[in-house]
C-alpha cells in the first residue's frame, strides 16, 4: 500500500507553540480580557460532540482508522483517560526535548524520554492537567466517542516543552508549561527513530502553525525540505492560527501590503496587534506554500467555522491568494474532548487547534477505505469534496469549504491518484 511504505533513512515529525491555543499561531484557546487571541474555553453539559455531526460523521461506519499510523505533535496527553481505554499508542511514543541553536541536522541534540521515566517529560502527563490540549486534540482524532476515528494508532509527541543545556548538551533546566518546543528537532527525532518509514500517514499540527513547524528553529529549510519532506508521502495537516488575519497578506501579497508603522503597532490591540506582528516578523519569504511551492501537495490547512458555518473571529484565512485556497479547508473549530486533569474530565473548547484533528481523523477513515492511494491523495480527496453548498461560502475564507467525511468516503479515489490530471479541485484559474 502506497500510503503505508516510504523511502526514508530518516524518521520523523514535530511541532510548536500552543499556536492553536494562545497568540502567536497554532490552534486551541479562546477570547478573554487578558488575550483576546485565544478563543474560548467553556465546560458545558453535552457529552457527545457536536462537531462531528457538522461534518457528516457516521458513528456506526465501518471506517474508524484502523491500521491507521497518526503523530500527534502537542502537549502530551493524559493515556490513562476514559476516552482512551481502547486507544493504540505507539511504543515511539515520548516527549521531546532539544535546543533550538542548531545550525544543521549534523549538529542536532535531541534527548527523548520515554514513558514515565521524568514525570514532567512524561508525555502520558499523569499528574497536572498540562496535557489538556493534547487530549482535545487526540479524542478528537482517536477517542472512543468524541473522536473521528478510533481505531487509529497514535505516535504521541509532548513537544511542549523547552530546555537549556551545557556547552555538553547536557540540559540543565527545562520549562515545561506552555514553552515554545523547538519543532524542527522533533521532527528529526521522530524520522530517526520512529514513524516515516514505518509507515506514518498523517501528522497534526495543533500546536502551532506548519511554517513554524518546518522552517524555524535554525535548522536548514532545505534540509527539512529536501531531506526529509521531499521523500516522504506523510501528510501534514495544520491549524492555521487563532489571530484573525489573511494568511495572504502576511505571505503573499508583499508588494501591496504596507507593514504597520511603529505608531499603528503601539496602538493595535487583539487581532490587528497580532497582523502588525505578523506583518513584520512573519513576511512572504518564509511560508512554505510560497517558499517551496514544490511540496505543497505535503500541506492541508485549516481554519475554524461556527456551528452556523461562519468564520470563526479568531481564525486565521486564506485571503486572495487561490494557491493558498487550494490548498486550505475548514471544520468547527469547537469540540467536546477530554480533558486532563482527571480520567473522566471533559472540556468545551473552541481554536483552529481542535478544527484540525477532525480533519486528521477524516484522513485517517479515508485512508483506510482506499488503502491503496497515497496520503497524498487522501489530503487531495478532503480538499475535493468539501462542501461549497452552504450559505456564506467564500473562498476567501473557506478556502475548499468545510470538511465533509461522508462525500469523502463516497469519492471516486481514482480521480485524485498522483499524477492522474485535474486530481485536485481547481480554484486558481
Amino acid at each position: 500500500m502506497t500510503h503505508r511504505a516510504f523511502k526514508l533513512s530518516v524518521l520523523a515529525l514535530s511541532v510548536s507553540a500552543l499556536t492553536a491555543c494562545g497568540d502567536g499561531g497554532g490552534g486551541g484557546g479562546s477570547e478573554n480580557p487578558s488575550n483576546p487571541n485565544v478563543p474560548p474555553v467553556t465546560e458545558d453539559t453535552p457529552e457527545t460532540n457536536p462537531a462531528l455531526a457538522l461534518i457528516n460523521h457516521d458513528a456506526d461506519s465501518e471506517f474508524d482508522g484502523s491500521l491507521v499510523n497518526v503523530a500527534i505533535y502537542d502537549s502530551g496527553i493524559r493515556a490513562t483517560h476514559e476516552q482512551f481505554a481502547d486507544l493504540a499508542i505507539s511504543q515511539y511514543s515520548g516527549s521531546i526535548y532539544s535546543y533550538s541553536t542548531v545550525e544543521n541536522a549534523n549538529v542536532i541534540s535531541v534527548l527523548g524520554e520515554t514513558p514515565n521515566d521524568d514525570e514532567d517529560a512524561d508525555f502520558t502527563d499523569s499528574n497536572d492537567g498540562r496535557a489538556f490540549h493534547g487530549n482535545a486534540v487526540a479524542s478528537t482524532i482517536a477517542g472512543n466517542t468524541f473522536g473521528v476515528s478510533p481505531d487509529s494508532e497514535l505516535f504521541v509527541y509532548d513537544v511542549n516543552n523547552n530546555a537549556e543545556t551545557d556547552g555538553n548538551d547536557n540540559v540543565t533546566s527545562v520549562d515545561p508549561v506552555f514553552a515554545l518546543p523547538d519543532v524542527s528537532s522533533a521532527l528529526l527525532h521522530t524520522a530517526e527513530n520512529a514513524g516515516w518509514p514505518l509507515g506514518l500517514n498523517f501528522a497534526n499540527y495543533s500546536i502551532t502553525d506548519v511554517a513554524t513547524v518546518l522552517i524555524d528553529d535554525g535548522i536548514s529549510e532545505e534540509y527539512i525540505w529536501d531531506d526529509i519532506v521531499a521523500n516522504t508521502d506523510v501528510g501534514m495537516i495544520a491549524a492555521s492560527g487563532n489571530d484573525g488575519y489573511s494568511f495572504s497578506d502576511i505571505y503573499v501579497n508583499t508588494a501591496t501590503v504596507p507593514e504597520c508603522t511603529d505608531e499603528e503597532f503601539d496602538n493595535a490591540t487583539g487581532y490587528e496587534r497580532e497582523r502588525c506582528r505578523a506583518l513584520a516578523f512573519e513576511r512572504g519569504s518564509n511560508y512554505p506554500t510560497t517558499l517551496f511551492p514544490e511540496y505543497k501537495e505535503h500541506i492541508v490547512i485549516v481554519g475554524a467555522v461556527s456551528a452556523s458555518l461562519e468564520l470563526e473571529r479568531y481564525s486565521n484565512y486564506p485571503g486572495d491568494s487561490c494557491e493558498l485556497q487550494e490548498r486550505w479547508m475548514v471544520a468547527p473549530g469547537t469540540v467536546r474532548a477530554a480533558d486532563a486533569f482527571s480520567d473522566t474530565d471533559l472540556q468545551t473548547i473552541s481554536g483552529t487547534s481542535f478544527a484540525t484533528p477532525l480533519v486528521t481523523g477524516a484522513a485517517a477513515a479515508v485512508a483506510e477505505k482506499f488503502n491503496s492511494i497515497s496520503n497524498h491523495a487522501v489530503l487531495r480527496l478532503l480538499l475535493s469534496t468539501a462542501d461549497r453548498s452552504f450559505a456564506g461560502y467564500n473562498a476567501e475564507e473557506h478556502g475548499q469549504g468545510l470538511l465533509d467525511l461522508e462525500a469523502a468516503l463516497a469519492a471516486n479515489p481514482a480521480d485524485y491518484l498522483d499524477g492522474v490530471p485535474n486530481n485536485l479541485r481547481a480554484i486558481c484559474p
